[in-house]
């Protein structure tokens, strides 16, 4: 995910379904688009976190060419799906049961599209040509950041119109991508404006999104979103989610500066977002940009994951306060006196990121004498252990320099459990009872003599 769900390419393909087949008609290029771009970078970037959410602000300069006001046409869809290439010609595939999901509209998600590579533009999607929409030389870098040019293009594959959004093969490595934005739409948008991605990692695509923009601002000014859409992706096998919005940002002359503020709430976890700026020259190419120092921004939401227990027919609350997304079930092992379960937490390539858990075990599910923490395969050495006579609580922390998203499994185990009732121990325990009822009936009549 990340990237590839930003850059696209400069092409056009008109499609359209005859007889519910795809048929394709030969692209029109429009003019070669203008060099005389605004060009931005980032002035400041702060980031407060609170307990349920976090704020975010950030100043952009524009040290280049004016972007007037107007129009910018930007692509959204349903699932964004990657396949990898490979072989001789390179291949890949979109299969609905991976998904699981319609691609076709024919009504069955057991479809399988083969995906032939022919150059870094264009591809053969089940036999037919198709212009992908981003261009390798329509990829400017500059000091500050990266600006790719789009143009509109789709194509369709029996009653429903996608994107390929890029298309990528390294001979020498032998490998290479594609991906595509699925049962998509181009809506219009007020030009230049500002697009907020917020990215977190997910199981299907039927997760919905955990954090939500509640608040922005505009040069110290309130404004409300003008778009909002959830789109949900898979790429080598990991689901994400992203919750976008799209604000309008008006006339941006040259030395132009403007201040956003974010206020994003949301359930504990660790998240992404992804600024975007969007502009057109001409209504009909989009330029997206970039910005070095806030392409990327990490962050965390602190607040208290409520999980449970069930076992032998009892419930046992545990909360988990962190800023790590905490899986929603907690696995209880009465045998070997433990509890675990997964958190998915972030960093950068090359950078440090610090996650804190502070759990709630109640003393009649599992007791120490002593604990034995451990995340993945190492053992927490150092933590912190309290009660207030009913509940332990344990606090520790750990670090993470992995790069991007990471599952992780923590344990905990004790050195009591309560225990499993076996088949045997509720024989004996249906027999004990059998007999005092029988005792108890036998005293009662004899006291009736």
């Amino acid at each position: 995910m990340g990237k590839s769900f930003h850059f696209s390419v400069y092409a056009v393909t008109l499609f359209c379904v005859v007889l519910g087949l795809s048929t394709v008609v030969d692209p029109s290029f429009g003019d070669i688009p203008t060099t005389e771009v605004p060009l931005f970078r980032i002035l400041n970037k702060e980031i407060v976190s609170f307990v349920g959410g976090v704020n975010i602000t950030l100043t952009f300069h524009n040290y280049g060419y004016s972007a007037a006001s107007g129009t910018v046409w930007l692509p959204w869809g349903k699932v964004w799906y990657g396949t990898t290439l490979s072989g001789d010609p390179p291949r890949g595939n979109i299969s609905e049961a991976v998904l699981p999901f319609d691609v076709n509209g024919d009504g069955d998600t057991s479809d399988i599209f083969t995906v032939e590579y022919v150059d870094n533009k264009t591809a053969l999607v089940d036999g037919a040509t198709v212009y992908a929409m981003q261009i390798p030389e329509q990829i400017i870098f500059y000091d500050d950041g990266v600006y790719a040019v789009y143009e509109k293009n789709n194509f369709t594959l029996g009653l429903k119109t996608h994107v390929l959004v890029r298309i990528r093969y390294e001979p020498a490595q032998g490998s290479g991508y594609a991906s595509f934005c699925l049962e998509s739409f181009f809506r219009n948008h007020p030009s230049p404006n500002i697009q907020f991605a917020i990215e977190h990692t997910g199981e299907s695509m039927s997760n919905p999104p955990t954090a939500e923009i509640t608040y922005m601002e505009l040069n110290g000014i309130s404004i409300p979103f003008e778009f909002n859409w959830v789109q949900h992706g898979l790429f080598d096998s990991q689901w994400g989610v992203q919750n976008e919005y799209v604000y309008p940002l008006g006339s941006l002359g040259n030395g132009a500066a403007f201040t956003v503020k974010l206020t994003i709430t949301g359930d504990p976890g660790a998240y992404i977002l992804w600024p975007i700026i969007n502009w057109s020259p001409d209504g009909l190419h989009r330029y997206l940009f970039e910005v070095f120092e806030a392409d990327c921004i990490p962050f965390a939401i602190t607040g208290t994951a409520h999980t449970e227990v069930n076992f032998e027919g009892e419930t046992y609350p545990i909360d988990v306060f962190t800023n790590s997304t905490v899986s929603p079930a907690i696995a209880f092992n009465s045998t070997a006196k433990e509890i675990s379960f997964d958190a998915i937490v972030y960093s950068d390539y090359g950078k440090q990121a610090t996650y804190f858990w502070n759990i709630s075990i109640p003393q009649t599910l599992l007791t120490d004498n002593p604990w034995t923490i451990t995340i993945g395969n190492e053992t927490i050495p150092f933590f912190i252990s309290t009660t207030n006579g009913t509940h332990t609580f344990l606090y520790f922390t750990y670090t993470y320099d992995q790069g991007w998203f990471t599952t992780r499994k923590i344990s905990i185990k004790g050195t009591w459990a309560v225990p499993e009732i076996t088949p045997n121990v509720l024989l004996l325990f249906l027999i004990i009872t059998t007999l005092l009822a029988s005792t108890l009936h036998r005293r009662k009549q004899h006291n009736l003599k």
